[in-house]
């Protein structure tokens, strides 16, 4: 399969070979210079200073976490800087025919407006505002993977990572003993946590595909991942809805008051207005939570052997490998320190989404393989959602403090030490700023994440063309003018009912194929061929992660997803993806790969969805009608199944 080092110790006896220290930038780096120059021109009449002070303004409200930033040094260097990214050379690169078809090939990326509404008052104002007056209404954070990327030309899409509930609030405890909680939009996991007291209270949220770190916002006030149509699923637990209908009034769908209509409404949410506050009764059973651990990749082995794949996702990251923080992961990307990196013995940050459908039967689930106790009591489940015997330095997907992006601080930290800092003296700090020394990727990448805190700051309603999926747990990274793309592949890796035997293999095949391709990967990016410095993501699990995975997936089976970070387009996007589609068919020739998360291409799903979900279907057609006429909320995804 190549690669033959893919599986051996980098110790003494296995050296990584280093680039020549003669190497100029040219040689060492190749990108092309249209690209990148296009993708730094909105930035060449601005200074650092100019774009830092934005970044100071933003912090205002936030003034715990203000940070001094040393521009001096930096600043000298500035256009210098612009002219060697300018300057980098342009070989032709050769690459095979593509052999897939990534799902965001098949998408047209759309302008739309972003707003960032910080109350029901600032959503009435959207709706009724004279320029987006009829245009479609969407939730900035993952509509793309749903709506064909924004569903229309010029929707509107709210950004509502400032937005406070009803007296400020995030959650409100309704009734504790029933579990009873109304969680506004906006709510972050990390509020979640703290304020309901992980150790402390009996009730933890569903950790669910709609109710992920990534998609706190999509969980209460889109259309796109609200089609939960599975039993089992956040939908019925929902009590109450109040949302926002097309005319700005406020509207309330209540259990006690229209079960069949809030049913309805629970299934499709957002498709008929936007949602500013659900209520949920918490139940013990058919919990879904994330464990997060650093482990090596023997023992994610380990624990994906024994533990039933049907109850059970997997994912890890490499930041790149052996990375705790982003600000380590930088470091690793302009160092070179892969050399070092062992697949057996290193660890990687990595995280398990439990699915406990019945945490009192302990036949199922007899033994867990960390604590060695049957799984779960309810009190050691709540207890134990991190374990205290691993080494846990924060999740680093989580929201910070006053819902600012954690990847912020670790971003502007790590500036400010390793960048700004030391910039004049290369030889104060083994990884100080030699800023020439960042692949062209990180450049970039920087210098929009700074770039792009202008358009966070305004609030208002830049116009920009976003496509930012390969940064999921990054909701600001929408705002950035740069167009941003992940390599994404999905396949089966098993096309039998689940087996022990079966999924063992597939779980060995497909780590043995995973640590091939990120050496190969790796080394590549670390020569310089490619700007492709970045992180790796990849997830196993028993269905797609989608929606409405359950209505078309009857058997338990081992889906595969790699997901690697790159721009749109270039020679290293292209590679990438023909390579990774070459080591997955080299362990099952017979494989085909899938549009991941395109399940509307899914041959037949339609038909289907409409068989099962003709009731729930029907009644969420008639909110539509009541509540949004002009279809100005409706994801395109319903409206397909309503054809």
């Amino acid at each position: 399969m190549g690669h033959s080092h893919s599986h051996q110790k980098r110790g003494a006896d296995h050296p990584r070979k280093k680039p020549q220290t003669h190497d100029t930038h040219g040689e060492r780096i190749h990108l092309e210079a249209s690209f990148l120059t296009e993708r730094i021109s909105h930035l060449k009449g601005k200074s650092i200073s100019e774009i830092v002070e934005l970044f100071k303004e933003y912090f205002i409200e936030f003034p715990e976490n203000e940070l001094v930033i040393e521009l001096d040094s930096f600043e000298k260097r500035f256009d210098i800087f612009i002219k060697w990214l300018a300057g980098i050379e342009n070989p032709k690169i050769a690459t095979e025919p593509s052999e897939f078809i990534n799902w965001s090939e098949t998408q047209k990326i759309k302008e739309s407006y972003i707003c960032s509404p910080r109350n029901k008052a600032g959503i009435i104002e959207i709706l009724n505002h004279p320029e987006y007056k009829g245009r479609h209404i969407g939730l900035l954070g993952s509509t793309h993977s749903w709506d064909n990327l924004y569903g229309n030309d010029g929707s509107v899409l709210l950004n509502f990572l400032l937005f406070k509930g009803p007296n400020g609030k995030a959650i409100e405890k309704v009734n504790i003993d029933e579990g009873i909680i109304n969680i506004s939009a906006g709510c972050s996991i990390l509020q979640k946590h703290g304020l309901l007291g992980i150790s402390k209270d009996p009730i933890l949220l569903p950790n669910c595909v709609i109710f992920t770190d990534g998609h706190y916002a999509g969980f209460t006030a889109t259309g796109c991942h609200g089609c939960s149509f599975t039993e089992g699923s956040v939908s019925d637990r929902i009590r109450k809805i109040t949302f926002l209908d097309a005319e700005g009034k406020e509207n309330v769908l209540d259990i006690d008051k229209d079960e069949k209509k809030l049913r309805a409404g629970a299934i499709g949410l957002g498709s008929y207005g936007i949602i500013t506050e659900l209520q949920f009764k918490m139940e013990r059973e058919k919990l879904v939570v994330t464990e997060s651990h650093y482990w090596t990749l023997s023992q994610m082995k380990y624990h994906l052997h024994n533990r039933p794949i049907d109850w059970i996702s997997f994912e890890h990251y490499w930041w790149p490998f052996g990375s705790v923080s982003l600000g380590d992961a930088f470091q690793c990307m302009i160092t070179g320190t892969l050399e070092n990196y062992d697949f057996e013995e290193d660890k990687v940050y990595c995280r398990i989404v439990r699915h406990y459908r019945d945490p009192n039967n302990h036949e199922r689930f007899p033994i867990d393989p960390i604590t060695n106790k049957s799984i779960p009591y309810w009190d050691e489940f709540s207890k134990s959602y991190i374990y205290p015997d691993e080494e846990y330095k924060g999740d680093p997907f989580s929201i910070g403090k006053n819902e600012f992006p954690y990847y912020f601080q670790e971003v502007l930290l790590w500036l400010r030490k390793y960048v700004f800092k030391h910039f004049e003296n290369k030889h104060d700090h083994p990884h100080s700023g030699y800023l020439q020394r960042f692949t062209p990727f990180f450049q970039v990448l920087i210098l929009e994440l700074l770039k792009g805190l202008q358009f966070i700051q305004e609030f208002g309603r830049p116009r920009v063309s976003t496509f930012f999926n390969a940064v999921h747990y990054l909701p600001f990274v929408s705002a950035l003018p740069v167009r941003i793309n992940d390599i994404e592949l999905c396949f089966k890796a098993s096309s039998q009912p689940a087996c022990e035997d079966l999924q063992r293999e597939s779980f060995d095949n497909y780590f043995k194929a995973l640590n091939e391709l990120g050496v190969r990967i790796q080394d590549e990016a670390y020569y310089g061929r490619f700007p492709v410095n970045m992180c790796i993501e990849s997830r196993i699990c028993a269905a797609s992660p989608c929606p409405l995975a359950a209505c078309y997936s009857t058997e338990p089976k081992l889906f595969v997803y790699l997901e690697i970070l790159s721009f749109l387009d270039t020679p290293s996007w292209k590679y990438f993806g023909n390579e990774f589609f070459r080591v997955i068919k080299s362990i099952d020739p017979n494989v085909k790969p899938a549009l991941g998360k395109q399940w509307a291409l899914i041959e037949g799903i339609h038909e289907h969805l409409r068989e099962v979900c003709k009731e729930g279907l029907a009644g969420l057609k008639e909110l539509q009608q009541e509540y949004d006429k002009a279809g100005r909320f409706m994801s395109p995804v319903i409206v397909d199944l309503f054809n």
